[in-house]
């Protein structure tokens, strides 16, 4: 007996049987793709620059967090630091044999990717520059030759890595750190410039001297500048390239980085550089010492640049800018404060002589706040005098014959400083303990010490009283016989107009 047909009156049932297995066939599929995809993982690793996700992939355990990794590493739309920060958490996670792998990939940005992350590593030569298998010479090469490869701007240095002394480059890989400088090659990034010009100064690379010096004198960005200034001035500095760097042309880059225009950090930066290699290179200055000079006396302009640019006109010998250093000392401005006494810590700028020099450091030492921005200098002046004593003067005895490192003293000086004493000396007798020590170095006699040492108090009195005229009178007899003593007083005076 067969069964009856299915009458008409069934068709809506097998209809919902049908849907409820595509549903079914749907929800099975979403978590099929759900457990794959991984939206989770995938946000993680879409921020793995960030520190936020860098934690939270290397505190995951489940071992599946792996190909997603890789996977977004290994993807181009993804940004370099992205990709290469996957790289590096893949190693830190003992999947090395994942990025050696994409060392060797046939896609360059994946192999630069891998390239960038391993170079950190410190067996990066041995296993892998050393190992042709990887192909890290041929890759760099590669990587230098396309104008548009990713992460551009890190070639030349891992170039320099790989070729360290001069001659050691190809020619291949020299002329594509040459072509990051030179016409429609040249990279866009400021920095990747920076770094070319970095590299070719290192390898003293002279078929690349006209190029570094042109752009010495125009790329348009403060970065790129800065770098390609002082690649040109350690090229010329070398003497490897002296044909190719005239030096009446090098010192017009460098004047150039001096007229830099603009505020902020980056376009400080380029004057300061230029400043710099002024200090190093004297004479190169002297067309612009008045310019130097009115940056120095501008109070706006920054303490960073105004302080480099007082150090290259003290190296210029600048006489306007020496003669202002007792000056200097007086100054409302700490940061001028710290640069006067600077200057007087080693040999002093002639025409200051080294006992004016003396008690002008003393006197900072006496003055400046133990405890402000500008502590440190205040205790270098202080070991200045131990350097000439042979002791820590005024300290308690078992802390006097201690090295001439002043921070051996921290301790004491803190407690000085801060709290006003030290296991019984404060900090007006350990000023009066080096006052009372330059007075007699510098030969005063025994007998009149205590009466120096009361009109030095009559004069600070006055002084900070606002009575210039009365403080002048009291110095006045004294610098027939004591002139360079007196320096430092001298110096407040004429800060002041007195």
């Amino acid at each position: 007996m067969t069964s009856p047909a299915l009458t008409d009156t069934d068709a809506p049932s097998r209809a919902r049987l049908w849907v409820l297995v595509a549903v079914i066939a749907v929800a099975v599929g979403a978590v099929a793709f759900f457990l794959w995809f991984q939206p989770k993982w995938r946000m993680w690793c879409h921020g793995a620059n960030k520190a936020e996700f860098r934690e939270k992939i290397l505190k995951e355990q489940d071992p599946g967090i792996v190909a997603t990794m890789e996977d977004v590493m290994r993807d181009a739309d993804q940004s370099d630091a992205v990709r290469v920060a996957l790289a590096d958490l893949l190693i830190q996670k003992n999947r090395l044999s994942i990025v050696e792998a994409a060392l060797t990939d046939p896609r360059l940005d994946v192999r630069v990717v891998a390239l960038v992350a391993l170079s950190k590593q410190p067996y990066f030569r041995k296993q892998f520059v050393d190992a042709e298998s990887y192909g890290v010479r041929s890759t760099i090469a590669e990587w230098l030759a396309a104008p548009d490869a990713r992460n551009r701007g890190q070639a030349p240095g891992l170039a320099y890595f790989v070729y360290p002394t001069a001659g050691a480059a190809p020619e291949a890989v020299v002329k594509g750190v040459r072509a990051m400088l030179e016409g429609d090659t040249v990279a866009k990034d400021p920095g990747a410039r920076a770094a070319a010009a970095a590299t070719l100064s290192g390898w003293q690379d002279c078929g690349a001297a006209p190029t570094l010096l042109a752009r010495a004198k125009s790329d348009p960005e403060a970065f790129a500048r800065l770098r390609t200034v002082q690649a040109t001035v350690q090229l010329f500095e070398s003497k490897a390239c002296e044909a190719a760097l005239p030096e009446a042309a090098v010192v017009e880059a460098v004047l150039g980085a001096i007229d830099w225009p603009g505020e902020g950090d980056l376009n400080r930066a380029v004057r300061m550089g230029g400043v710099s290699i002024v200090a190093r290179h004297p004479t190169w200055g002297a067309a612009r010492a008045d310019v130097l000079r009115k940056r120095v006396a501008d109070d706006a302009t920054h303490e960073a640049e105004r302080g480099s640019t007082f150090d290259a006109l003290v190296a210029m010998a600048d006489g306007a800018t020496i003669d202002a250093i007792p000056r200097w000392l007086h100054s409302p401005a700490g940061a001028m404060r710290r640069q006067a006494a600077t200057a007087l810590f080693g040999k002093p700028p002639a025409p200051i002589t080294e006992a004016a020099a003396e008690s002008m450091v003393v006197g900072y030492f006496m003055e400046e706040p133990g405890d402000g921005a500008y502590s440190y200098t205040v205790r270098v002046a202080y070991s200045t005098v131990r350097a000439k004593a042979g002791e820590w003067v005024g300290m308690p005895e078992k802390f006097r014959k201690e090295r001439g490192n002043v921070a051996i003293l921290s301790k004491p000086l803190d407690a000085i400083f801060k709290t006003g004493s030290f296991e019984g000396v404060t900090r007006a007798g350990l000023s009066e303990a080096v006052w009372r020590w330059l007075a007699a170095h510098q030969q005063l006699a025994p007998e009149a010490i205590d009466a120096a040492w009361k009109a030095r108090g009559e004069f600070w009195a006055k002084a900070r009283a606002g009575d210039l005229a009365g403080a002048k009178a009291v110095l006045a007899p004294r610098l027939a016989a004591e002139r360079d003593l007196w320096a430092y007083e001298s110096g407040y005076l004429a800060a002041k107009g007195g």
